[in-house]
């Protein structure tokens, strides 16, 4: 009998073993799937900021008024005072000055970005090649009155 109770024992303490046994072999499993996960991403993350080749940020801003009025600002791109329901349009060039192709990636951040259009954009320049792109803004007539700004970014990547 007491020979039987002690084989019961043995096997259930092997069982408990095997069973913790896996457990860290799945736990060491999951640590390395997610390192492997976390080390691509940082090397997709660093990788695809080596390419970007110049930023440039242009603050961007329109006052929604009952009159219209011109902002001719050069330092940002401003829209001036624009009556709700009405539009109005600003261009800029952008040059690739690099010895080598370049995507263009223009992304517009803030509360303006709901109203302004781009004409056009993930386009690529060759070297040393411009090109005017416009931005539009185009106002709903039940925006509330008041000022709405935003910062455009343009990315030039290497391609």
């Amino acid at each position: 009998m007491k020979n039987k109770r002690n084989l019961k024992n043995k096997n259930l303490k092997t069982k408990k073993s095997e069973m913790k046994k896996l457990k860290t072999e799945k736990l060491n499993l999951t640590l390395i799937f997610l390192l492997i996960f976390f080390v691509i991403l940082f090397l997709f993350l660093f990788i695809s900021n080596l390419l970007i080749l110049d930023k440039k940020q242009i603050f961007t801003n329109v006052i929604v008024s009952n009159y219209s009025g011109f902002d001719l600002n050069s330092t940002a791109l401003k829209f001036g005072f624009v009556e709700r329901g009405q539009g109005a349009q600003r261009s800029v060039i952008i040059k690739n000055d690099f010895n080598e192709r370049a995507k263009i990636i223009i992304k517009i951040k803030g509360n303006i970005s709901d109203f302004l259009i781009v004409s056009e954009n993930n386009f690529f320049l060759e070297e040393n090649q411009s090109k005017e792109i416009d931005f539009s803004i185009l106002l709903p007539e039940n925006l509330i009155l008041g000022e709405y700004n935003g910062v455009i970014s343009i990315l030039l990547k290497k391609f």
